[in-house]
């Protein structure tokens, strides 16, 4: 199956949006972007997705991350007193541990791309807004969120992971999570949204970066979905493929803890070689920048913007090793 997309909207750090469905806006819309970025269609299929990956197989040379994890925050004691997260985590691997989290909560946390944020970026606060609540739905980024705090409470490292696709008219976004399991030895990624996690031939969860990697070198993948195996010769919804449109390049909090953090707070961005994520982020923030003049949204939030455009262009972007991203 192929859709061809034209995508607007911004990054879902900066804006209150993290779009997890795909969308097509007037060509005639865009705004002046730097070229390189700017596909105004896009293939969505899984060879032309993996074709661009592999085009992009390196990811730069960055320095060291030494990421933080905080175990302690006081807001965990009320977590675990208000929810028994620990009764469903149960015991064994932090793998088998965060699943059972994932499970059980995924399913009573409605999915609304359109979701503005509006809530405080916390699990407490998150939960107490959306759980077995159909009305109030939140996006992935909140979902995201909700899990890494769980599991950070039970003392499982975990981190949440945004990962973009190339084009810089691509408004969809994706966030996940990743948790370090003591038994494999390795980072695995779990998406709290879709009740999933990426597995190979022998059915041993991947991290991130070995998705992307098995992706390029043409190797086997299987999506495990609500504890249903999709491989890529049966992705007839085009799940995998959406992972690998999104798998681009990543960025997360050098500190991973409770609560909102700003777009400066250590922010490490990981990018393939060739490709400058400063220009891209500026790309698509001009993008969605025309989009709201065109559609004439208020003064107030053109003005934001705008202001939010001129500190981009003169931050500093931090780009990290994949090695950090291996490293416990």
């Amino acid at each position: 199956m192929k859709k061809f997309i034209i995508i607007v909207i911004s990054i879902c750090l900066i804006f209150t949006l993290a779009s997890c469905e795909k969308k097509k806006n007037d060509s005639n819309s865009k705004a002046e972007v730097n070229e390189l970025y700017a596909a105004e269609e896009i293939s969505f299929d899984f060879k032309s997705e993996t074709d661009l990956l592999k085009k992009y197989p390196k990811f730069s040379n960055g320095e060291a991350v030494q990421f933080k994890y905080d175990f302690n925050a006081p807001e965990y004691k009320e977590l675990l007193a208000k929810y028994p997260i620990t009764k469903i985590a149960g015991e064994g691997s932090e793998f088998k541990r965060a699943m059972r989290l994932v499970d059980e909560y995924a399913p009573r946390l409605t999915h609304e791309s359109n979701y503005d944020n509006h809530v405080e970026e916390n699990s407490l606060d998150l939960l107490k807004y959306s759980l077995d609540n159909p009305k109030k739905g939140i996006n992935c980024r909140a979902k995201s969120k909700i899990l890494n705090e769980m599991c950070l409470a039970l003392g499982i490292y975990s981190r949440r992971v945004f990962i973009s696709p190339y084009s810089s008219m691509d408004s969809d976004s994706h966030v996940v999570n990743e948790i370090y399991d003591t038994v494999l030895n390795k980072w695995i990624m779990i998406d709290m949204t879709t009740d999933a996690y990426f597995a190979d031939e022998n059915g041993t969860p991947l991290s991130i970066l070995e998705i992307r990697q098995r992706a390029i070198e043409d190797e086997y993948l299987a999506m495990i979905k609500q504890n249903e195996k999709i491989d890529v010769e049966n992705d007839s919804a085009d799940s995998i493929t959406y992972y690998m449109k999104n798998i681009f390049f990543f960025y997360l909090y050098e500190k991973q803890g409770y609560g909102t953090k700003g777009f400066d707070d250590g922010m490490v961005y990981f990018q393939p070689e060739g490709f400058d994520v400063k220009k891209f982020t500026i790309s698509r923030m001009e993008n969605r920048l025309g989009l709201l003049k065109m559609n004439y949204a208020n003064e107030e939030t053109i003005n934001s913007m705008e202001k939010d455009l001129k500190h981009m262009k003169k931050s500093e972007f931090k780009i990290g090793s994949t090695d950090s991203l291996i490293a416990k």
